[in-house]
């Protein structure tokens, strides 16, 4: 019979439905029973795409005689840490308070009837093996010192989540102001970078888009001009690996060497869309058109693949498959071997296998150290160029087979749409159709903001996941910030004042329910949340930035758009709050460092007043729009005020305004370019 999770939307919860395990969703029927039955609670989060995370459901979640044990002992609830961030950040700071700053997913913890943690762990096995101790044995153990020894365990949770809703320790020292906190970011990412291969370290490697954004703002610095290489550089590495779908486009989640060869391969929405706007920012910086290309290309993966009948955008697409074996493993939908390559191309195979390096004996060794017999990954040279016409159409034609073949099976789609993830994407399309004239990529972003705003904020109250219909969960400081990001990004490829309204509302929206007016910074969940033992901020910029560090960019901006100093205050609330523990490792605050930059400014406004087109051969709008368009300027932000008359620029750095000019040049050399 299936268990409690049929009724719930989450795919990945959905999953476990089957389970022999008695899983239970999040909330308080759960603690209540444990509370009646007077057990402890252990509490599975995970995702779809967690690779281990399917490893551990089916070697002990859907094993009957490991959930017999578990059924015995506790109350058991599973949660997407997708659907509920809230729940996931507070249990991930318990394991990493309780492992020695190490954690992950799946995420395994203990919990009394008040919630706080007394034990915690990620992956464990069914048995004990290679000296880690296996669920048959750790449960009967953590069973009978509840029941013989309960005193110690709740000594243990009040103490871990004292330490959980502890304030953060600052580095101490003064806050740094922007341009050191960025120039001490650069030079710490500078002694990390890999020279030969980009990135930063030796393995895993992760793409993390936003240190690329910072590393591009420093390239007009005239001490610091290998910044812009550093990016450049890393972003193709990127692209010619593995990492990368040579097939259908769109990154994988990170590399498991040092070569960007080896991914681990599920695709996720928030990967795409900092690394489109990442994209384009070096487009925008170099010159280049290789980025503008592949940018396109990802953009080509979310419209294809990710984009939901209503304009919103799906999470993810997961790591596994299904294998001509019939085995289910990492990565089986992507790999190929040369045999494969010849049987689905035939005689137009040559090109293709050589250009993406596939061997007959096999071209990678997996993250375990073992070589698989033939398989492939398909990627570029280092110094190759990215594929010509030619190879195009063999590329094309694999992208088919591969899709149409009944011997691969395509991995999972998880299909909840998150406010945060979304937000990104707005951004994300809003970015590249500036920088690249591409209107599409506009209605794109416009799209996905009016579900946003409408079919994802029942009496104007943003949500953050939505499935089929169903919404779910009150949104929190990511999904704000998130989204009013994406609407600034759409105003400035707009100029249209709806967008910046919205983006005003929302920030209202947060400060009223988030920001901590004492302290400064915003909590992750609204003033009025229950449910956890604690209230947290978060700060730092992982996988994606933290609501934080968005929203000191978001205030800066806004707070020059709107001339309202308020905001303004508010940002400098957020860099005082964390400025000071960011200045200990400034590259792990790689947006903090970007926001703070741009609050200490100075920060320029362009507002462009006339008529577009303007028909009396001067000068119109969109041309003095467009010449902006098309430079990275982060520290500049556009108004348009359309008026029957020649167009002119007015100019304002910091409180100055310089006399309106009324020629393109004249307006970039206001702008000292």
């Amino acid at each position: 019979m299936p268990n409690r999770l049929a009724n719930e939307q989450s795919p990945y919860l959905r999953k476990h439905a089957e389970n022999p395990v008695d899983w239970h969703p999040w909330g308080d029927e759960a603690f209540e029973l444990a509370r009646r039955e007077d057990k402890p609670v252990f509490l599975s989060i995970g995702y779809t795409t967690c690779h281990w995370c399917n490893v551990m459901e089916e070697e002990s979640f859907s094993d009957p005689e490991a959930a017999a044990l578990l059924n015995d002992a506790f109350i058991n609830i599973k949660v997407d840490r997708e659907e509920r961030p809230d729940v996931d950040a507070v249990y991930m700071a318990a394991c990493q308070i309780l492992n020695s700053g190490r954690g992950g997913w799946p995420l395994s913890i203990f919990l009394d009837h008040e919630r706080r943690p007394f034990f915690a762990g990620t992956y464990f096995p069914k048995v004990s093996r290679e000296g880690q101790t296996g669920l048959m044995d750790m449960v009967p153990r953590i069973k009978y010192i509840w029941l013989n020894d309960r005193e110690s365990l709740l000594r243990s949770s009040a103490e871990i989540t004292r330490a959980i809703g502890a304030p953060p320790e600052e580095a101490g020292g003064d806050i740094p102001k922007g341009a050191e906190l960025a120039r001490a970011a650069y030079s710490e990412l500078e002694e990390s970078y890999d020279s030969e291969y980009g990135g930063f370290g030796m393995a895993p490697k992760f793409p993390t888009p936003h240190m690329l954004m910072l590393l591009m703002r420093r390239q007009g610095k005239t001490e610091e001009r290998r910044a812009l290489d550093m990016a450049a550089h890393t972003l193709r590495a990127m692209r010619r690996g593995g990492m990368y779908d040579q097939l259908g486009g769109g990154f994988h989640r990170y590399s498991t060497d040092r070569k960007w060869l080896v991914p681990h391969f599920e695709k996720m929405l928030y990967d795409q869309s900092l690394l489109m706007m990442a994209l384009a920012e070096a487009r925008l910086a170099t010159g280049e058109q290789e980025f503008e290309r592949v940018a396109r290309e990802v953009a080509a993966c979310l419209l294809r693949d990710f984009i939901s009948p209503e304009g919103a955008f799906y999470s993810a697409w997961g790591a596994d498959s299904t294998d001509a074996s019939g085995k289910f493993r990492e990565g089986a939908f992507y790999l190929w071997t040369k045999a494969g390559v010849r049987e689905a191309l035939g005689p137009e195979a040559d090109g293709l296998i050589a250009s993406f390096n596939i061997k007959p004996e096999g071209n990678f060794t997996d993250p375990f150290g073992e070589a698989l017999e033939e398989e492939n990954i398909l990627h570029l040279s280092p110094d190759a160029g990215l594929p010509n016409e030619s190879l195009q159409e063999a590329i094309t034609e694999l992208y088919e087979w591969r899709g149409r073949h009944a011997s691969r099976v395509p991995p999972e789609l998880d299909d909840k749409v998150l406010a945060d993830w979304n937000g990104l994407a707005i951004a994300a399309f809003a970015k590249c159709g500036r920088a690249f004239g591409e209107p599409s990529y506009i209605d794109v972003a416009r799209r996905a903001a009016e579900f946003l705003l409408n079919d994802m904020s029942p009496g104007g109250r943003l949500m953050h996941r939505w499935h089929s219909g169903h919404i779910m969960v009150d949104a929190n400081c990511d999904d704000y910030a998130f989204l009013i990001w994406g609407l600034i990004e759409l105003h400035q490829a707009t100029l249209d004042e709806k967008w910046l309204s919205e983006a005003r509302r929302l920030t209202g929206e947060l400060m009223e329910g988030f920001h901590d007016p004492v302290d400064g910074g915003f909590w992750f969940t609204h003033a009025g949340a229950r449910g956890l033992p604690v209230r947290r901020k978060e700060i730092y910029d992982g996988a994606t930035p933290s609501g934080n560090s968005v929203m000191l960019m978001n205030l800066a901006r806004l707070g020059r758009l709107l001339g309202d100093s308020a905001l303004e205050d508010a940002a400098r609330g957020v860099l005082g709050a964390f400025g000071s523990r960011a200045a200990g490792t400034p590259s792990a605050y790689s947006m903090l460092a970007i926001g703070a930059e741009l609050l200490d400014g100075p920060m320029t406004e362009v507002t462009i007043e006339g008529r577009t087109p303007d028909s009396d051969g001067g000068y119109d709008t969109r041309a003095m729009l467009g010449a902006l368009s098309g430079r990275l300027l982060p520290h500049v932000v556009v108004r348009l005020r359309l008026k029957e008359q020649p167009a002119v620029a007015h100019v304002c750095t910091g409180r100055e305004c310089l006399p309106p000019v009324s020629g393109i040049e004249e307006m970039l050399a206001s702008l000292g370019l």
